[in-house]
């Protein structure tokens, strides 16, 4: 059993997607088995499920493509919604798959972790294609008050593609040149954008080894889509094995 968690939120987001996270959640969905059980969440402002379990791929692949995208990052909330979402289902092989940065726009730190440890305490295993690394490595230059990288657009695909013809062009016409950046606040803001990725990329690897799961950080778009397969491969591969013991362990 598959639950697919796909983050289509964040404020400061700019490789991140609406788009590529559909296109990792549809990879991921046509590598299963045809006989795995999937399900599919989004959260951005809130987290919200999209589909019950099926072993139906055109479903589940219907249900990525109803996503949408949101202002906000509910990673707790989502984390905490995904758990539940297994309480009832008596299943023995079950997997989480987050598509995330695993930044969160409402909790502190602590209540990030408590979340975690609530995953590590189930028994569930936690699979990972993170956006963390592409993420820093794209906010890395917008740190500095100079940077030679052109400033990144001014709002997303998704919202310029709303937009009137020539306002949209406008919008996502590509910026040339150097850039210098006087504004404290928002470097200030980007710095500590890219110290909670960095916190998040530890957080999620940590999650990950100890579920049992698969952490993937790829450095490109097209390598976090085609490594969607082996997390299916490393999913497909899971078992698990139990045993009645002799004397039952209540007598001892």
């Amino acid at each position: 059993t598959v639950l697919i968690v796909m983050d289509t939120g964040g404020e400061l987001r700019s490789v991140k997607g609406l788009k590529q996270t559909q296109k990792v959640a549809t990879a991921l969905v046509a590598a299963l088995k045809p006989e795995d059980a999937i399900a599919v969440m989004q959260y951005n402002d809130k987290p919200k499920l999209l589909s019950e379990w099926t072993s139906d791929k055109e479903v589940a692949t219907a249900a990525i493509g109803r996503a949408g995208f949101g202002k906000h990052d509910a990673f707790v909330k989502a984390l905490a919604m995904a758990k539940d979402f297994f309480f009832f289902f008596f299943a023995e092989n079950k997997h989480i798959v987050l598509l995330t940065d695993g930044s969160d726009s409402y909790n502190n730190f602590a209540n990030k972790s408590r979340a975690m440890r609530d995953l590590l305490s189930s028994d569930l295993t936690v699979h990972i294609l993170s956006y963390t690394r592409m993420e820093i490595v794209d906010i890395e230059p917008r740190t500095k008050m100079l940077s030679k990288t052109p400033p990144p657009k001014a709002m997303p695909d998704e919202v310029a593609a709303t937009l009137p013809n020539g306002v949209r062009d406008i919008a996502q016409a590509p910026k040339i040149g150097p850039t210098i950046n006087l504004d404290r606040k928002l470097l200030k803001t980007l710095r500590e954008r890219k110290s909670d990725l960095e916190t998040s990329e530890e957080q999620l690897t940590y999650l990950a080894q100890n579920t049992n799961g698969e952490m993937i950080i790829p450095e490109t778009k097209e390598e976090m889509i085609a490594k969607a397969a082996l997390v299916a491969d490393m999913i497909d591969a899971s078992y698990v094995v139990t045993y009645m013991p002799k004397i039952p362990i209540a007598e001892t």
